[in-house]
């Protein structure tokens, strides 16, 4: 038990999360997350990784092309990729 609290070693954790864990078991038995109330999201994480590799790879795409595509506004598309990766929205060099 002792090396569960151990904060020295790599696979230590703190006594508060061990301690919020067990509580969430004995309250809901069950220690998954549980559905949160309020606004549901727009884009689901498989779909944030799909727009994320579709703009990391410089393919040229706007974020206009993925709102039509996605059937969202394209500031979502960007307020989301600025929060959830390090991602920054840059306007295409002309030639």
């Amino acid at each position: 038990m002792s090396q569960l609290f151990n904060n020295d070693t790599a696979g230590g954790y703190c006594y508060s999360t061990v301690y919020r864990i067990i509580q969430q078991y004995l309250q809901f038995k069950t220690t998954k997350d549980l559905s949160k109330s309020g606004r549901p999201r727009k884009l689901n994480n498989q779909q944030m990784k799909s727009i994320a590799f579709t703009l990391n790879n410089n393919s040229g795409i706007s974020h206009e092309i993925l709102s039509r595509y996605y059937n969202i506004d394209y500031r979502t598309i960007g307020r989301n990729l600025k929060q959830q990766t390090n991602i920054r929205s840059r306007k295409r060099i002309k030639a």
